[in-house]
């Protein structure tokens, strides 16, 4: 298991496959949080009161599956993002920026459009 996590944020990554990750990793959340929020919609619609519904099993597990969903997309966005940061020659911790309302986004558009180092290959 800790090879896995390892292996997730290790390597480097292009600009043009960061940003297709990046579009596509949205456009997944976008589509689990709307299935989460049905099912937290049909808990509610299905209760007898709106107090119950707080508390009924659909609504448990609709937030159970909006915090995994969470989760699960912020490892893997910071992982594709300490990609980057490796591949333009900056440190991976640099990734945390990406959680800071605002600069996040001129950090996630820094990590689009700045090219990778160029890599010299010498054979001997």
């Amino acid at each position: 298991r800790k090879e896995m996590q390892m292996k997730l944020f290790e390597g480097n990554m292009g600009r043009l496959n960061y940003f297709g990750q990046s579009i596509a990793l949205v456009v997944v959340c976008l589509i689990l949080y709307v299935v989460a929020g049905g099912i937290i919609f049909i808990g509610m619609a299905d209760s007898q009161s709106a107090n119950a519904g707080l508390f009924s099993k659909d609504m448990g597990l609709g937030a159970l599956a909006i915090a995994v969903i969470f989760v699960t997309t912020t490892v893997y966005a910071l992982a594709i993002s300490a990609k980057r940061l490796r591949d333009i020659g900056h440190s991976p911790w640099w990734c945390l920026a990406l959680m800071v309302p605002y600069v996040g986004l001129a950090a996630w558009l820094y990590l689009c459009l700045r090219p990778g180092q160029q890599v010299r290959i010498v054979s001997t």
